[in-house]
């Protein structure tokens, strides 16, 4: 399960979000005891929507609501983090497990993929670069039709050359920033 809200910060546009629907709740119920109360369908000794204590059970029932939202999916992202740290895959008919951050870089050749390793390990397979690349996600940078690099193993960039150590990968006018 993936939560995708358009924000850049996921927890601050969160509590945003509450934040506006609670101000948007208590505005229509301030509106409904303000129009009642104005066109004299309750009296001020009688007018229940406005007691104290109903708005501060009002007040802690969407406290206590984020705070219950906020344990489930903070529990939800922490499991589904718990995943994404490695990534498996099949190479020469054997399925293999690595953390993504022991992946330096993602080389296609022709119909094949090299998945080149920060250890000097280097892994055959099939899956298409564009495949690794919606895997693999924001933690890879895409230099070159045929290059997919990491981008913490980077140790210098260049307008047509990216350095990982004493490698060095070509970068395409298309994918030059």
């Amino acid at each position: 399960m993936h939560w995708q809200l358009a924000f850049e910060n996921f927890w601050k546009g969160f509590k945003h979000s509450l934040c506006l629907c609670g101000a948007v709740l208590a505005a229509a119920y301030l509106g409904m005891a303000l129009c009642g109360w104005y066109l004299g369908k309750y009296s001020v000794g009688s007018i229940f929507m406005l007691n104290p204590v109903l708005l501060l059970l009002l007040i802690a029932s969407f406290c206590l609501l984020f705070r219950v939202l906020e344990k489930r999916i903070l529990a939800a992202v922490a499991e589904d983090d718990a995943g994404e740290d490695d990534v498996e895959f099949i190479s020469e008919r054997k399925k293999v497990s690595l953390p993504v951050s022991q992946i330096r870089y993602i080389e296609s050749n022709d119909t094949e993929v090299w998945v080149r390793c920060c250890d000097g390990e280097s892994y055959r397979t099939k899956m298409n670069i564009s495949r690794w690349e919606a895997l693999l996600g924001p933690r890879f940078e895409r230099i070159h039709r045929s290059f997919l690099v990491n981008k913490d193993a980077v140790t210098g960039w260049e307008t047509t050359t990216v350095h990982l150590g004493e490698e060095v990968l070509p970068v395409s006018r298309k994918y030059r920033k």
